[in-house]
């Protein structure tokens, strides 16, 4: 099995930067509501400055405190390996299978379980996805697939994955060990 974290980098001063600016946002808001108080149509207008300010502590949180884990179990446990009961070591899933999991603090989601048998192909960043031909493949799918991993969408690979025999893609930013064990196991798939 082989994991990798991806997480956000920021340094200390950026922390302080982005608190100074919640801060300033929390007081602006109080500021902004106090004036859309006394005007006859506040109330809407209330209720759209606290969506909107939901909305920004949403996308803060996910982009500075969230971090994904991606596990690809890609070899078998050695003969001898064994589990803290003494039996020998299994693993939990299928030989290939890819998961990615959101973790928030200690907590976390599996995002998306892929299985060896539904990798089709992987695409690096900034590669032409023009000449990307596959069946039954939505052109849509390639502009914007779901991201996760911290990072930006100009440098993260694109996974397409065929499941219920539709053609999917997630984009994702692993590190080149993984790309290169993906590759291997794609690879295999594919022959």
């Amino acid at each position: 099995m082989y994991q990798e974290s991806n997480a956000s980098k920021s340094s200390k001063k950026s922390d302080a930067l982005l608190f100074i600016g919640l801060i300033f946002m929390l007081f602006l808001a109080r500021a902004l509501l106090n004036f859309i108080q006394t005007l006859q149509s506040g109330r809407w207008l209330q209720v759209v400055v606290f969506v909107a300010l939901v909305a920004i502590c949403f996308i803060v949180f996910k982009k500075r405190f969230c971090t994904y884990r991606y596990t690809l179990f890609h070899k078998e446990p050695e003969k001898g390996d064994l589990d803290p009961y003494g039996n020998q070591q299994k693993l939990p899933c299928p030989l290939g299978t890819f998961i990615i999991e959101q973790m928030s603090g200690s907590r976390g989601g599996i995002m998306e379980t892929i299985a060896p048998g539904e990798f089709v192909r992987l695409i690096s960043p900034g590669a032409d996805t023009a000449g990307v031909m596959c069946e039954k493949l939505d052109e849509s799918l390639l502009k914007k697939p779901p991201l996760y991993g911290n990072g930006d969408r100009k440098s993260a690979y694109i996974l397409l994955y065929r499941r219920d025999s539709r053609m999917k893609a997630l984009a994702f930013c692993p590190s080149d060990k993984l790309v290169s064990m993906l590759n291997e196991i794609i690879s295999a798939v594919n022959a």
